[in-house]
C-alpha cells in the first residue's frame, strides 16, 4: 500500500510538471519549422540556426501556429517514457515582430522528447502528444 501511495504521488507530481499550460512565450509574431538531419543537437545553437538544419524554414500559417501552441500547452501531450536517442528531425523557432528569436523547440518523435532554450525542463511526449505532433509535422512538411 505504501508503494502505491508513493507511486501515485510521483505520477501526480510528474503530471503537474509535464505540460506547458502556462506557455512561456506570450508575444510571438511567427513560427518557422525547420527540418533537421536527425543528429543530436538543437534547432538553434550558439544563437544561430544550427548546421543540422536542412534547407530553409517553413513559415507556419496562423492556424498551424495556433495548433502547435495548443499541442504544446495541452498537459495530455506529455507523460510517456523517453528513450535516450534524441535524433531530432524538426525544430520550431518563434520570432517576434522584429524578427528576433523569442524561443525555440527541438522535437524528436523517435524518443518522445522535446528540448527548448526556455527556462523549464525538457518535456517527454505522451502517445497522444506524439500523434498530434506527427500529424502536424506532416501537414507542415507537405507545404
Amino acid at each position: 500500500i505504501i508503494s502505491l501511495i508513493f507511486a501515485s504521488i510521483f505520477l501526480i507530481s510528474c503530471n503537474e510538471k509535464s505540460g506547458l499550460s502556462d506557455f512561456p512565450i506570450e508575444d510571438f509574431d511567427t513560427i518557422l519549422a525547420f527540418v533537421m538531419d536527425g543528429t543530436y543537437g538543437e534547432v538553434i545553437e550558439e544563437g544561430v540556426i544550427s548546421n543540422r538544419v536542412i534547407g530553409k524554414g517553413e513559415l507556419l500559417k496562423p492556424d498551424e501556429a495556433q495548433e502547435l501552441v495548443s499541442i504544446f500547452k495541452d498537459k495530455s501531450s506529455y507523460g510517456a517514457v523517453v528513450a535516450s536517442c534524441f535524433e531530432p528531425h524538426i525544430g520550431y523557432v518563434f520570432y517576434d515582430e522584429e524578427n528576433s528569436v523569442v524561443g525555440h523547440f527541438t522535437v524528436c518523435l523517435t524518443c518522445n522528447w522535446m528540448k527548448s532554450n526556455l527556462d523549464f525542463e525538457d518535456f517527454i511526449f505522451s502517445n497522444k502528444g506524439k500523434k498530434k505532433l506527427a500529424i502536424m509535422e506532416r501537414k507542415i512538411l507537405e507545404n
